[in-house]
């Protein structure tokens, strides 16, 4: 069965190549409001795996998930940047399975 990475904010991809140290056959999502970011973290993970890589330049506030889209999520180093109690609502109830 394939596994699906989401990993937020990415940056230049270097929390998704860790994993892929430990899981190989990983679909990895990128997302990343800056898109020479998300470009160089593209680059690197396509290296890495042979499995789907697809890229979102959005601001991590307005990504749409599916409920059970992903098996794994990171958000490091990022969380941080939400201001107040609505961004912090608005985050964890679309990164949680309903």
């Amino acid at each position: 069965m394939q596994k699906n990475l989401l990993d937020i904010s990415c940056g230049t991809g270097n929390y998704t190549l860790k994993m892929l140290t430990k899981l190989q056959d990983l679909n990895c999502t990128l997302n990343d409001f800056s898109l020479p970011m998300l470009e160089k973290a593209k680059e690197r993970v396509s290296h890495i795996t042979s499995r789907k890589v697809k890229t979102i330049q959005l601001d991590m506030r307005e990504l749409e998930l599916g409920a059970e889209t992903f098996d794994i999520i990171f958000a490091a180093a990022v969380l941080h940047h939400l201001r107040d109690d609505e961004d912090w609502l608005n985050v964890s109830q679309r990164f949680t399975m309903p």
